[in-house]
């Protein structure tokens, strides 16, 4: 493809030095892990990543996906998206995730929306450890699923999670007055597991996330 641009260890200051601070249109080749150190937007942009590559985010910048798709480039999986503290916050929409053996990882009150997402393929999709704010993540309109065979090492297998939270004081899946925003798994082993006194809101009742074939819904205190 004439826009496709590869890119070993980039820094989002970097590609805004060359494209600017709205990056359009363009598709690259993701080699080692790609560094957020400076707020990004990316549109229609396809990333396809490298066995074991990575995107994470800096202190303080925030990185939009809008109609972007990130997939594996090769035989195997990449890692995911990396945010590690509250001052980082990612905004995905209408996108599509594949291929991630990690996911979306939101750490100590991470900020994220995810909006109208396609989550295929992927080992785990997101994972939430330690958020503590009920305005820090919104997870609405989202496909968590499977299509034909997962790449290596998890060939066989199917999606673990949907979405994992782990020692969190209050996650947002859906909406609290509108099912509409409910979040679809299909085909995947768990749709939602919370461990260690997690609270979710919106579930139960379970208005807001629609379940459907092999998923199921866990919550463990």
């Amino acid at each position: 493809a004439a826009n496709l641009v590869q890119l070993t260890n980039p820094t989002t200051s970097g590609t805004i030095a060359q494209w600017g601070a709205l990056i359009t249109g363009k598709s690259f080749v993701i080699d080692g892990n790609m560094i957020v150190d400076q707020s990004v937007t990316f549109a229609d942009c396809t990333f396809y990543m490298r066995v074991g590559s990575a995107i994470v985010l800096y202190n303080g910048v925030v990185l939009t996906l809008t109609s972007c798709t990130l997939k594996g480039a090769c035989d195997a999986m990449w890692d995911g998206i990396y945010l590690l503290d509250p001052s980082m916050q990612l905004i995905m929409n209408t996108s599509t995730m594949q291929d991630a053996e990690n996911g979306i990882l939101l750490y100590e009150s991470a900020k994220c929306s995810l909006t109208n997402n396609t989550f295929i393929n992927n080992h785990e999709n997101v994972q939430i450890f330690g958020n503590t704010n009920v305005n820090n993540i919104a997870i609405t309109q989202n496909l968590f699923t499977i299509s034909e065979t997962m790449l290596n090492p998890y060939a066989s297998e199917k999606p673990l999670h949907g979405i994992f939270i782990d020692n969190s004081s209050e996650v947002n899946i859906g909406g609290l007055n509108n099912a509409n925003n409910g979040n679809r798994f299909v085909n995947i082993w768990n749709g939602v597991t919370s461990y260690v006194h997690s609270f979710i809101t919106g579930v139960p009742p379970f208005l807001q996330i629609n379940v459907y074939g092999d998923s199921k819904i866990q919550l463990f205190n």
